[in-house]
């Protein structure tokens, strides 16, 4: 079994991704390890959805519904819009039926 810690570092400004990339290769050298990026269905399968790129509008629609609290105040900002997303529908199959 292969066993795998990610982190992810946003750098800005961006010019210094290559230096910081060239430590730690250099630091993981004697373990062989080093920068990298998850592989797409690694990534998916995962759970790792990318904002914007893997997700549309609310947790919902990406079945990740088990993870929002709604009961919650009313106060809470947002928690209204999420109630309401919550009766909506998620992403469907290539045959067009739901994927729930």
């Amino acid at each position: 079994m292969t066993s795998f810690t990610i982190y992810n570092r946003m750098l800005m400004p961006t010019g210094y991704g290559d230096p910081e990339s060239d430590i730690v290769r250099e630091a993981g050298r004697p373990w062989d390890i080093g920068p990298g990026s998850p592989n797409l269905c690694e990534r998916i399968e995962g759970g790792l959805l990318s904002y914007g790129g893997d997700t549309a509008t609310n947790p919902f629609e990406v079945r990740l519904g088990r993870y929002v609290d709604l009961d919650l105040p009313d106060e809470v900002i947002g928690i209204a819009a999420l109630r309401r997303a919550s009766h909506g529908s998620t992403f469907s199959g290539t045959d067009g039926r739901s994927a729930t």
